[in-house]
């Protein structure tokens, strides 16, 4: 049975997944043994990161140290003297706890920077973390109006099931309805509201299969018709997954990772109009870009939480002040 990791282990290898999500093109390595010139003997390393900058290499070494009370100025002039033995361009201290403002300042004279490493899925590194987030909504409502399709002769108007194909080629290459309406839907980038367009190329369409492949192609003529709703919404979310570093020295917090389960855009109880919302007061929040279609044909929608889990990206918005989320 393998061993339960200790805390202050659990705690190195949370800043080594962070560092490795925040610097993709550095090599982040945990617990290395790099040679001191001062001292004339092996150093031990919670994390080295190197990377370079105009063919020079930079190395920066990290301490994590996952202690109930914040770094002294005894640790932060050993540190320093471990920088210096193996010549590190920059050192950081991780800690759980947030240090003084002397200190910080004490540490930057020495070229140290003064972190806290946070991860909510973990009791003793998680904050409180409220996310302002806005959410970009934009609904298609898609209907094929006056289609026909002609078999044999005569022209059927018919219910297309949502399995049929379309075709634009007699059959080379094919797609889903669903697949081609919003195709087309897209490319056109349309903005916001209604329209009706004729495809403009001679289509074709698929009712059956043979030894697995789409057989039984007709000529098929509809007309498109389209719907589009822009809305931008607000509400305040917590995030289900957070991994950040919060700099002390500089007062920034980089977002390592992030994943917000937001409620259905249509549910107004869980949302505000975010043109009533004054966003430059906040320093930085989340923008989610979100498609809903609903399509009058098929009498389904996407599914609006999952697109919602995919398309969520973290953007900083720097304003003057010291506000934070």
């Amino acid at each position: 049975m393998n061993a339960e990791k200790p805390d202050w282990l659990k705690y190195e290898l949370l800043a080594k997944e962070i560092y490795s999500k925040l610097e993709p093109n550095a090599v982040v390595k945990h617990n290395v043994k790099i040679f001191g010139h001062l001292s004339n003997r092996d150093r031990q390393i919670d994390l080295s990161i190197r990377s370079e900058i105009g063919g020079s290499e930079i190395l920066v070494i990290v301490e994590a140290k996952d202690r109930s009370r914040p770094p002294t100025v005894e640790t932060i002039d050993a540190f320093a003297q471990k920088m210096r033995d193996v010549s590190a361009h920059r050192g950081i201290i991780i800690c759980r706890k947030q240090p003084s403002r002397k200190n910080v300042q004490y540490a930057k004279k020495h070229g140290i920077d003064i972190c806290t490493a946070i991860d909510i899925r973990h009791h003793k590194w998680e904050k409180h973390i409220i996310i302002p987030t806005v959410v970009n909504f934009k609904e298609y409502r898609i209907d094929l109006v006056d289609g026909h399709v002609h078999i044999n002769t005569p022209t059927l108007h018919i219910d297309i099931p949502n399995k049929w194909l379309l075709s634009e080629d007699k059959g080379k290459s094919f797609k889903l309805i669903r697949e081609y309406v919003l195709d087309f839907v897209l490319k056109k980038n349309l903005i916001t509201g209604s329209f009706r367009f004729k495809p403009p190329k001679k289509l074709t369409i698929c009712h059956g299969q043979q030894d697995g492949q789409p057989r039984y192609w007709h000529p098929y003529k509809c007309t498109i018709a389209i719907k589009i709703i822009n809305r931008s919404l607000f509400r305040y979310s917590t995030p289900i997954e957070y991994q950040a570093l919060r700099n002390y020295s500089n007062g920034q917090t980089r977002v390592a990772h992030m994943n917000i389960t937001l409620p259905h855009p249509n549910d107004s109880s869980q949302w505000e109009d975010a043109s009533k919302i004054k966003l430059d007061t906040f320093e930085r929040f989340t923008i989610a870009n979100i498609v809903l279609g609903e399509f009058g044909l098929f009498g389904t929608k996407m599914d609006a939480p999952e697109v919602i889990h995919q398309e969520v990206r973290h953007l900083e918005k720097r304003i003057s002040g010291d506000r934070q989320f």
